[in-house]
């Protein structure tokens, strides 16, 4: 596994444990990279983007389109 899929399951990892302390959070992407994740955290847009893509596949996280097209990403209420 190369380093990328490593910070993507880092990432993924931080982004389960930041819903389960907050389940109602609701964020794009840009605020979960400044946000949700630990202090310190170098992650790119990329890696959130593809962290958020596993967690909605395994359906622990869902989205929601706005009408400016952006999206958010918050915790699948039936879990």
């Amino acid at each position: 596994m190369g380093d990328g899929d490593d910070m993507v399951q880092a990432v993924a990892a931080s982004l389960v444990a930041y819903v389960t302390r907050h389940p109602e959070a609701a964020d794009s992407i840009e605020g979960i990279r400044r946000w949700w994740l630990p202090a310190g955290t170098v992650a790119s847009a990329a890696d959130v983007e593809a962290a958020l893509n596993c967690l909605v596949l395994a359906g622990i996280l869902a989205t929601r389109r706005l009408p400016d097209r952006g999206v958010l990403y918050s915790r699948r209420r039936d879990r």
